[in-house]
């Protein structure tokens, strides 16, 4: 995976798909810039072109995008006053939610509601706190587990289908991932 460092750009960089501050940012090959779940979920659902100017995306992009900073992580944003994680099973272990999304899903759950719904690359997923499960809104068959769990960093792979390294300064080191994001 690629980190890209340009000391010409802002520190904020707005995501053209969200309209919200970048997170996890990549440039694609014409040089316009993401989120990483926004281009992901655009380019699945709009065969593989990017959403601004159409110009192709390669698939295998996604399994060593060009990261702009690095995969975002630290313990203040995934982790909540007990020092607990939201994760999702994926194929060969557990990843953490993206930092935004990992806040919606703790504000939900510390309000007692018994689900919550969050946008995650371009699908509206139903986040199931009585069964610990989530599924698309539109495929309710189709479920993944989750958990909040202190994280492990033996068994937690990465940051929203970002493989990540996790060390005791929580400082993240990116590497490709070939494992879907949820």
């Amino acid at each position: 995976m690629s980190v890209v460092s340009d000391p010409g750009m802002s520190d904020v960089i707005e995501c053209a798909i969200c309209l919200d501050r970048c997170v996890n940012g990549v440039r694609l090959q014409c040089l316009h810039v993401f989120c990483f779940l926004c281009a992901k979920g655009s380019a699945q659902q709009s065969s593989h072109r990017c959403p601004v100017c159409r110009h192709p995306i390669a698939h295998d992009y996604f399994d060593s995008p060009d990261l702009i900073g690095g995969v975002e992580w630290t313990a203040s944003q995934h982790m909540d006053e007990q020092h607990m994680s939201w994760q999702y099973e994926g194929r060969n272990g557990w990843w953490l939610y993206d930092c935004r999304t990992s806040r919606d899903i703790q504000k939900a759950f510390k309000a007692n509601e018994s689900s919550v719904e969050v946008l995650i690359a371009g699908f509206v997923y139903v986040i199931d706190f009585e069964r610990m499960i989530q599924f698309r809104r539109n495929e309710p068959n189709r479920i993944r587990r989750i958990q909040r769990q202190p994280l492990d960093p033996n068994t937690t792979k990465g940051v929203a289908g970002l493989r990540t390294q996790f060390s005791d300064t929580h400082t993240p080191d990116a590497h490709s991932s070939s494992d879907p994001v949820i």
